[in-house]
């Protein structure tokens, strides 16, 4: 697995995450695969990307705000988080040219 500062060209983030609800009076267990934003305009800077990916993280970590069907479900624990780079054929800024 690569980590962002290493790519070398333009990219796409997607960024996912499942976690487990249990219903508060029945006690059964789901799990929730919320919907993230879009996908961001391509990114073209490493900074660029960290501030996405930490703008995100800090959504999903706000457990105030975290989803689920109605309020008789509770969070009981993460299951996934996932993050994708999807790579394009451009060079990142800075990074040489396009021809």
């Amino acid at each position: 697995m690569a980590k962002v500062e290493t790519l070398q060209t333009s990219f796409y983030l997607r960024f996912t995450y499942t976690y487990q609800l249990r219903h508060c009076e029945t006690g059964k267990v789901i799990l929730f695969h919320p919907n993230t934003a879009g996908i961001p305009s391509q990114l073209r800077t490493h900074a660029t990307a960290r501030e996405w990916l930490t703008e995100k993280d800090a959504m999903r970590l706000d457990m105030a705000n975290l989803r689920r069907p109605n309020t008789k479900w509770r969070f009981q624990r993460w299951i996934q988080v996932e993050m994708k780079a999807i790579l394009v054929e451009q060079p990142l800024l800075g990074q040489g040219s396009t021809a």
